[in-house]
Protein backbone atom coordinates (compact mmCIF):
# COMPACT_ATOMS: atom_id res chain seq x y z
CA UNK A 1 0.00 0.00 0.00
CA UNK A 2 1.60 3.85 -1.18
CA UNK A 3 2.31 5.64 1.96
CA UNK A 4 -0.54 8.56 2.72
CA UNK A 5 -0.12 11.88 0.98
CA UNK A 6 0.30 14.82 3.31
CA UNK A 7 -1.31 17.80 2.30
CA UNK A 8 -0.09 20.96 4.39
CA UNK A 9 -2.98 23.54 4.89
CA UNK A 10 -1.93 27.43 5.76
CA UNK A 11 -4.54 29.41 6.93
CA UNK A 12 -4.54 31.92 10.06
CA UNK A 13 -8.09 31.56 9.84
CA UNK A 14 -8.98 28.04 9.52
CA UNK A 15 -11.86 26.79 8.23
CA UNK A 16 -13.14 23.83 10.36
CA UNK A 17 -15.01 21.62 7.83
CA UNK A 18 -11.82 22.02 5.17
CA UNK A 19 -10.23 18.53 7.26
CA UNK A 20 -13.06 16.72 6.28
CA UNK A 21 -13.82 18.13 2.62
CA UNK A 22 -10.27 17.28 1.67
CA UNK A 23 -9.23 14.24 3.91
CA UNK A 24 -9.64 10.50 3.00
CA UNK A 25 -7.76 7.09 3.91
CA UNK A 26 -4.67 8.47 1.45
CA UNK A 27 -4.14 11.26 2.98
CA UNK A 28 -2.72 12.79 6.10
CA UNK A 29 -4.23 16.42 6.65
CA UNK A 30 -1.36 18.74 8.46
CA UNK A 31 -3.17 22.29 9.77
CA UNK A 32 -0.95 25.15 10.39
CA UNK A 33 -1.63 29.35 11.58
CA UNK A 34 1.73 30.79 10.63
CA UNK A 35 4.28 30.82 8.19
CA UNK A 36 7.07 29.75 10.28
CA UNK A 37 5.28 26.54 11.15
CA UNK A 38 4.38 26.26 7.53
CA UNK A 39 8.11 26.85 6.57
CA UNK A 40 9.53 24.38 9.21
CA UNK A 41 6.64 21.95 7.78
CA UNK A 42 7.83 22.54 4.25
CA UNK A 43 11.81 21.49 5.61
CA UNK A 44 11.29 18.75 7.43
CA UNK A 45 8.29 16.39 5.74
CA UNK A 46 7.56 15.09 2.36
CA UNK A 47 4.35 17.25 1.26
CA UNK A 48 2.37 16.47 -1.73
CA UNK A 49 0.15 19.65 -1.55
CA UNK A 50 -0.03 22.82 0.19
CA UNK A 51 -2.89 24.76 0.25
CA UNK A 52 -1.66 28.54 0.96
CA UNK A 53 -4.50 31.37 2.15
CA UNK A 54 -2.69 34.15 -0.77
CA UNK A 55 -3.31 36.58 2.59
CA UNK A 56 -1.53 35.45 5.16
CA UNK A 57 -0.30 38.35 6.91
CA UNK A 58 3.81 38.18 7.10
CA UNK A 59 4.11 35.70 4.39
CA UNK A 60 7.39 35.89 2.20
CA UNK A 61 6.13 33.67 -0.68
CA UNK A 62 9.98 33.82 -2.80
CA UNK A 63 11.71 32.84 0.29
CA UNK A 64 9.43 29.69 1.96
CA UNK A 65 8.95 29.07 -1.89
CA UNK A 66 12.68 28.24 -2.40
CA UNK A 67 12.56 25.67 0.25
CA UNK A 68 10.29 24.30 -0.78
CA UNK A 69 11.44 23.38 -3.92
CA UNK A 70 14.56 21.85 -2.51
CA UNK A 71 12.47 20.48 0.11
CA UNK A 72 9.65 18.91 -2.23
CA UNK A 73 10.21 19.26 -5.74
CA UNK A 74 7.34 17.65 -6.86
CA UNK A 75 4.93 20.24 -4.16
CA UNK A 76 1.99 21.37 -5.81
CA UNK A 77 1.11 24.52 -4.70
CA UNK A 78 -3.57 25.44 -4.30
CA UNK A 79 -3.75 29.39 -3.53
CA UNK A 80 -6.66 30.49 -1.66
CA UNK A 81 -8.39 33.86 -0.52
CA UNK A 82 -10.87 36.65 -1.47
CA UNK A 83 -11.40 36.73 -5.31
CA UNK A 84 -9.95 40.33 -5.05
CA UNK A 85 -6.61 38.08 -5.09
CA UNK A 86 -7.35 36.07 -7.92
CA UNK A 87 -4.46 38.57 -10.12
CA UNK A 88 -1.58 38.39 -7.36
CA UNK A 89 -1.88 34.35 -7.19
CA UNK A 90 -2.26 34.20 -11.08
CA UNK A 91 0.99 36.45 -10.99
CA UNK A 92 2.82 34.06 -8.61
CA UNK A 93 1.10 30.69 -10.90
CA UNK A 94 2.75 32.11 -13.83
CA UNK A 95 5.53 32.59 -12.28
CA UNK A 96 6.01 28.73 -11.73
CA UNK A 97 5.43 29.15 -7.74
CA UNK A 98 1.71 27.78 -7.76
CA UNK A 99 -0.87 25.92 -9.20
CA UNK A 100 -3.93 26.78 -9.11
CA UNK A 101 -6.18 29.04 -7.20
CA UNK A 102 -9.93 29.11 -5.35
CA UNK A 103 -11.43 31.51 -4.48
CA UNK A 104 -13.06 31.83 -0.73
CA UNK A 105 -15.57 31.62 0.12
CA UNK A 106 -15.80 28.05 -1.80
CA UNK A 107 -17.62 25.58 -2.77
CA UNK A 108 -17.10 22.34 -1.14
CA UNK A 109 -17.65 20.45 -4.71
CA UNK A 110 -14.66 23.27 -5.98
CA UNK A 111 -12.10 22.73 -3.59
CA UNK A 112 -12.35 18.74 -3.26
CA UNK A 113 -11.79 18.55 -6.81
CA UNK A 114 -8.89 21.21 -6.74
CA UNK A 115 -7.23 19.46 -4.20
CA UNK A 116 -8.03 15.74 -5.73
CA UNK A 117 -6.57 17.19 -9.25
CA UNK A 118 -3.54 18.39 -7.93
CA UNK A 119 -3.28 15.02 -5.48
CA UNK A 120 -2.99 13.11 -9.04
CA UNK A 121 -0.59 15.87 -10.60
CA UNK A 122 1.28 15.08 -7.85
CA UNK A 123 1.59 11.16 -8.05
CA UNK A 124 2.08 11.81 -11.90
CA UNK A 125 4.80 14.14 -11.87
CA UNK A 126 6.43 11.94 -8.38
CA UNK A 127 6.22 8.70 -10.97
CA UNK A 128 7.61 10.29 -13.65
CA UNK A 129 10.43 11.81 -12.21
CA UNK A 130 12.69 8.39 -12.11
CA UNK A 131 12.57 8.98 -16.00
CA UNK A 132 13.89 12.74 -15.85
CA UNK A 133 17.52 13.48 -15.98
CA UNK A 134 18.99 17.27 -15.13
CA UNK A 135 20.63 17.61 -18.94
CA UNK A 136 21.44 21.44 -18.55
CA UNK A 137 23.84 22.15 -21.73
CA UNK A 138 27.61 23.31 -21.11
CA UNK A 139 27.94 27.45 -20.64
CA UNK A 140 28.92 29.52 -23.81
CA UNK A 141 28.69 33.12 -21.95
CA UNK A 142 31.80 34.78 -21.09
CA UNK A 143 33.11 34.13 -17.11
CA UNK A 144 30.90 31.32 -16.17
CA UNK A 145 32.21 28.20 -14.83
CA UNK A 146 31.33 24.77 -15.75
CA UNK A 147 32.03 21.74 -13.26
CA UNK A 148 31.04 18.25 -14.08
CA UNK A 149 29.08 16.27 -11.50
CA UNK A 150 29.06 12.58 -12.75
CA UNK A 151 27.07 11.61 -15.43
CA UNK A 152 25.77 14.87 -15.57
CA UNK A 153 26.85 18.57 -16.60
CA UNK A 154 25.56 21.22 -14.94
CA UNK A 155 25.81 25.16 -15.23
CA UNK A 156 27.97 27.18 -12.67
CA UNK A 157 26.88 31.01 -13.74
CA UNK A 158 25.06 33.50 -12.11
CA UNK A 159 22.18 32.05 -10.79
CA UNK A 160 24.02 28.82 -9.66
CA UNK A 161 27.06 29.67 -7.77
CA UNK A 162 29.49 27.47 -6.73
CA UNK A 163 33.08 27.26 -4.42
CA UNK A 164 36.64 28.64 -5.59
CA UNK A 165 37.06 26.54 -8.56
CA UNK A 166 41.10 27.13 -7.85
CA UNK A 167 41.08 25.17 -4.86
CA UNK A 168 37.72 22.57 -5.35
CA UNK A 169 36.22 20.71 -8.14
CA UNK A 170 32.67 19.16 -7.59
CA UNK A 171 32.47 15.57 -8.38
CA UNK A 172 28.99 14.55 -7.51
CA UNK A 173 25.77 15.85 -6.21
CA UNK A 174 25.07 14.07 -2.50
CA UNK A 175 21.98 16.01 -2.18
CA UNK A 176 19.56 18.81 -1.71
CA UNK A 177 17.99 20.08 1.31
CA UNK A 178 16.13 23.56 2.67
CA UNK A 179 19.24 24.86 3.08
CA UNK A 180 21.48 24.37 0.22
CA UNK A 181 22.90 21.56 -2.00
CA UNK A 182 25.62 18.93 -1.15
CA UNK A 183 28.67 17.74 -2.63
CA UNK A 184 30.68 15.57 -3.88
CA UNK A 185 34.38 17.43 -4.19
CA UNK A 186 37.75 16.87 -4.24
CA UNK A 187 40.05 19.58 -2.42
CA UNK A 188 42.86 20.67 -5.02
CA UNK A 189 45.92 21.68 -2.32
CA UNK A 190 45.22 18.97 0.12
CA UNK A 191 44.36 16.04 -2.76
CA UNK A 192 41.64 14.90 -0.90
CA UNK A 193 38.05 14.09 -1.27
CA UNK A 194 35.44 16.66 0.89
CA UNK A 195 31.85 17.57 1.26
CA UNK A 196 30.52 20.65 -0.06
CA UNK A 197 27.65 22.33 1.64
CA UNK A 198 27.10 25.52 -0.81
CA UNK A 199 24.30 27.73 1.00
CA UNK A 200 20.64 28.65 -0.73
CA UNK A 201 20.86 32.17 -2.09
CA UNK A 202 17.66 32.76 -1.04
CA UNK A 203 18.70 32.55 2.47
CA UNK A 204 21.62 34.81 2.73
CA UNK A 205 19.30 37.92 3.21
CA UNK A 206 18.17 36.71 6.78
CA UNK A 207 20.92 37.78 9.23
CA UNK A 208 19.37 35.15 11.27
CA UNK A 209 19.65 32.28 8.98
CA UNK A 210 23.69 33.97 8.45
CA UNK A 211 23.84 34.12 11.98
CA UNK A 212 22.70 30.31 12.60
CA UNK A 213 25.07 28.76 9.51
CA UNK A 214 28.39 30.86 11.42
CA UNK A 215 27.05 29.83 14.88
CA UNK A 216 27.32 25.61 13.38
CA UNK A 217 30.35 26.56 11.96
CA UNK A 218 32.01 27.87 15.43
CA UNK A 219 30.74 25.14 17.79
CA UNK A 220 31.39 22.07 15.38
CA UNK A 221 34.85 23.27 14.37
CA UNK A 222 35.77 23.31 18.39
CA UNK A 223 34.75 19.34 18.79
CA UNK A 224 37.04 17.00 17.87
CA UNK A 225 35.29 13.75 18.57
CA UNK A 226 35.36 10.23 15.70
CA UNK A 227 31.83 10.32 16.26
CA UNK A 228 31.23 13.53 15.10
CA UNK A 229 31.15 14.80 11.78
CA UNK A 230 34.45 16.64 10.84
CA UNK A 231 33.49 20.32 9.74
CA UNK A 232 37.08 22.42 7.93
CA UNK A 233 35.59 25.57 6.84
CA UNK A 234 33.10 27.65 6.27
CA UNK A 235 33.87 30.48 3.49
CA UNK A 236 32.63 32.60 0.77
CA UNK A 237 33.41 32.93 -3.17
CA UNK A 238 32.11 35.55 -5.64
CA UNK A 239 29.09 35.81 -2.89
CA UNK A 240 28.73 32.09 -2.60
CA UNK A 241 28.83 30.69 0.88
CA UNK A 242 30.16 26.94 1.62
CA UNK A 243 30.66 25.05 3.92
CA UNK A 244 33.63 22.18 3.84
CA UNK A 245 33.25 19.09 5.76
CA UNK A 246 34.31 15.25 6.14
CA UNK A 247 32.96 13.13 3.40
CA UNK A 248 31.19 10.14 4.72
CA UNK A 249 30.15 6.87 3.19
CA UNK A 250 26.87 5.42 4.56
CA UNK A 251 22.82 5.62 5.69
CA UNK A 252 20.73 7.31 7.64
CA UNK A 253 19.71 5.41 10.58
CA UNK A 254 16.10 7.17 9.10
CA UNK A 255 17.16 4.53 5.58
CA UNK A 256 18.49 1.80 7.66
CA UNK A 257 14.84 1.96 9.26
CA UNK A 258 13.21 2.84 6.32
CA UNK A 259 14.65 -0.25 4.55
CA UNK A 260 14.99 -3.10 7.38
CA UNK A 261 11.96 -1.83 9.79
CA UNK A 262 12.65 -2.82 13.67
CA UNK A 263 16.28 -3.68 14.82
CA UNK A 264 16.92 -6.17 16.96
CA UNK A 265 18.10 -5.28 20.96
CA UNK A 266 22.01 -6.00 20.24
CA UNK A 267 21.74 -3.82 16.85
CA UNK A 268 19.82 -1.41 19.22
CA UNK A 269 21.94 -1.12 22.26
CA UNK A 270 25.47 -0.82 20.31
CA UNK A 271 24.36 1.95 17.52
CA UNK A 272 23.04 4.02 20.97
CA UNK A 273 26.26 3.01 22.72
CA UNK A 274 28.23 4.87 19.85
CA UNK A 275 25.70 7.93 19.84
CA UNK A 276 26.07 7.92 23.57
CA UNK A 277 29.97 8.31 23.45
CA UNK A 278 29.62 11.83 21.40
CA UNK A 279 26.80 13.08 22.97
CA UNK A 280 28.22 12.54 26.33
CA UNK A 281 31.39 14.40 25.13
CA UNK A 282 29.23 17.15 23.58
CA UNK A 283 27.46 17.88 26.51
CA UNK A 284 30.71 18.11 28.21
CA UNK A 285 31.71 21.06 25.93
CA UNK A 286 28.53 22.74 26.87
CA UNK A 287 26.99 22.41 23.32
CA UNK A 288 23.46 20.93 22.82
CA UNK A 289 22.56 19.59 19.30
CA UNK A 290 18.80 20.41 19.67
CA UNK A 291 18.00 18.46 16.32
CA UNK A 292 18.66 14.55 16.60
CA UNK A 293 16.45 12.31 14.71
CA UNK A 294 17.57 9.55 12.77
CA UNK A 295 18.36 11.54 9.94
CA UNK A 296 21.63 13.41 11.46
CA UNK A 297 22.55 9.82 12.85
CA UNK A 298 24.89 7.82 10.03
CA UNK A 299 25.49 4.18 9.99
CA UNK A 300 29.46 4.43 7.98
CA UNK A 301 30.12 1.64 5.51
CA UNK A 302 32.74 0.17 8.47
CA UNK A 303 29.68 0.44 11.22
CA UNK A 304 30.76 2.91 13.05
CA UNK A 305 28.11 6.02 13.64
CA UNK A 306 28.49 9.49 12.77
CA UNK A 307 26.30 12.74 14.22
CA UNK A 308 25.55 15.01 11.67
CA UNK A 309 24.15 18.37 11.26
CA UNK A 310 24.59 21.12 14.38
CA UNK A 311 22.75 23.60 12.27
CA UNK A 312 21.14 23.97 15.32
CA UNK A 313 22.64 23.55 18.03
CA UNK A 314 23.56 26.25 20.44
CA UNK A 315 25.65 26.65 23.86
CA UNK A 316 23.83 25.72 26.81
CA UNK A 317 22.20 28.68 28.09
CA UNK A 318 22.16 30.49 25.30
CA UNK A 319 18.88 31.55 23.65
CA UNK A 320 19.06 32.42 19.72
CA UNK A 321 18.82 36.16 19.77
CA UNK A 322 15.80 36.09 17.04
CA UNK A 323 13.90 33.96 19.95
CA UNK A 324 12.77 31.24 16.92
CA UNK A 325 11.90 27.41 17.98
CA UNK A 326 13.45 25.62 15.70
CA UNK A 327 13.81 21.55 15.59
CA UNK A 328 11.82 18.69 14.44
CA UNK A 329 8.59 18.40 16.50
CA UNK A 330 8.63 14.68 16.70
CA UNK A 331 11.93 14.65 18.73
CA UNK A 332 11.80 18.30 20.48
CA UNK A 333 11.30 17.87 24.18
CA UNK A 334 8.48 20.23 26.13
CA UNK A 335 10.76 22.83 27.07
CA UNK A 336 11.98 23.33 23.44
CA UNK A 337 8.64 23.14 22.00
CA UNK A 338 7.60 26.32 24.87
CA UNK A 339 11.04 27.96 23.61
CA UNK A 340 12.67 27.91 26.59
CA UNK A 341 16.54 26.94 27.46
CA UNK A 342 17.35 23.68 26.48
CA UNK A 343 20.18 21.61 27.59
CA UNK A 344 21.52 18.06 27.41
CA UNK A 345 18.17 16.75 28.78
CA UNK A 346 16.59 18.03 25.44
CA UNK A 347 18.93 15.32 23.64
CA UNK A 348 18.49 12.99 25.87
CA UNK A 349 14.54 13.12 25.03
CA UNK A 350 15.16 12.50 21.72
CA UNK A 351 17.20 9.84 21.72
CA UNK A 352 14.50 8.31 23.87
CA UNK A 353 12.07 8.96 20.72
CA UNK A 354 14.54 7.85 18.70
CA UNK A 355 15.02 4.36 20.48
CA UNK A 356 11.51 3.27 20.33
CA UNK A 357 11.67 4.20 16.71
CA UNK A 358 14.39 1.21 16.51
CA UNK A 359 12.56 -0.85 18.93
CA UNK A 360 9.38 -0.70 16.84
CA UNK A 361 9.26 1.27 13.31
CA UNK A 362 7.20 3.51 14.72
CA UNK A 363 7.14 6.90 15.86
CA UNK A 364 5.43 6.77 19.70
CA UNK A 365 2.82 8.83 18.34
CA UNK A 366 -1.03 8.04 16.39
CA UNK A 367 -1.13 8.17 13.12
CA UNK A 368 -2.58 11.48 12.15
CA UNK A 369 -0.83 13.56 14.33
CA UNK A 370 -0.71 17.19 13.51
CA UNK A 371 1.68 19.50 13.87
CA UNK A 372 0.10 22.02 16.34
CA UNK A 373 -0.81 18.85 18.35
CA UNK A 374 2.82 18.74 19.48
CA UNK A 375 2.81 22.60 20.51
CA UNK A 376 -0.15 21.74 22.23
CA UNK A 377 1.63 19.06 24.78
CA UNK A 378 1.03 15.79 23.05
CA UNK A 379 2.96 12.99 24.70
CA UNK A 380 4.55 10.03 23.09
CA UNK A 381 3.15 6.94 24.38
CA UNK A 382 5.75 3.94 24.66
CA UNK A 383 3.26 1.21 24.27
CA UNK A 384 4.66 -0.78 21.63
CA UNK A 385 7.36 -2.22 23.78
CA UNK A 386 7.67 -4.25 27.00
CA UNK A 387 6.71 -3.21 30.24
CA UNK A 388 10.74 -2.37 31.46
CA UNK A 389 11.56 -0.98 28.18
CA UNK A 390 8.83 1.16 28.26
CA UNK A 391 9.75 2.43 32.08
CA UNK A 392 13.10 3.84 30.57
CA UNK A 393 12.09 5.69 27.47
CA UNK A 394 9.02 6.98 29.81
CA UNK A 395 11.97 8.77 32.32
CA UNK A 396 14.11 9.46 29.29
CA UNK A 397 10.83 11.88 27.77
CA UNK A 398 9.88 12.71 31.51
CA UNK A 399 8.20 16.57 31.08
CA UNK A 400 10.43 17.26 34.06
CA UNK A 401 13.92 17.81 33.32
CA UNK A 402 15.41 16.66 36.16
CA UNK A 403 13.42 13.09 36.21
CA UNK A 404 15.32 12.00 32.91
CA UNK A 405 18.64 10.38 33.19
CA UNK A 406 21.46 13.06 33.44
CA UNK A 407 24.03 11.71 30.57
CA UNK A 408 23.14 9.61 27.67
CA UNK A 409 25.50 6.89 28.62
CA UNK A 410 23.02 6.51 31.92
CA UNK A 411 20.09 6.11 29.62
CA UNK A 412 21.74 3.10 27.19
CA UNK A 413 22.85 1.09 30.24
CA UNK A 414 19.05 1.47 31.60
CA UNK A 415 18.26 0.28 28.49
CA UNK A 416 20.50 -2.28 28.49
CA UNK A 417 19.55 -3.59 31.85
CA UNK A 418 15.94 -3.15 30.85
CA UNK A 419 16.90 -5.65 27.58
CA UNK A 420 18.51 -8.02 29.87
CA UNK A 421 21.68 -7.00 27.95
CA UNK A 422 25.01 -6.77 29.02
CA UNK A 423 27.05 -4.06 27.19
CA UNK A 424 30.34 -5.57 28.25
Amino acid sequence: MAAPITILVLDPQPVSNLRQLIGGPDRVVVSVKSPSLARHALQTMLVGVWICDITTPGMDFKSILAIANCTNPMLRVVFTGPKGAALRAQNLISAGRGSCFVPRPWQPAEIKKAVSDEIQNYLDSTNNSGEKKLTLKPAREENQQVEAYGDETVKLGKDMLGPDPSRYTLLNLIGTGGTGSVFLARDKFLEMDVAIKVINPDLLLDPAVMASFKDEARITMQLSHTGILRFYNFNTYNGCYYMVMEVIHGNSLRDVLASNGPMDVETILQILLQVARPMDYVHSHNVVHKDLKPENIVITESGSVKIIDFGTATLHNKIHENDVIVGTPEFMSPEQLRGDIVGPQGDIYAIGVIAYMMFTGCFPFPVGTKLEDFFNGLRPSFTGVNSEIAAVLEKATDVDIDNRYQTVTDFVKALATACNYSLG
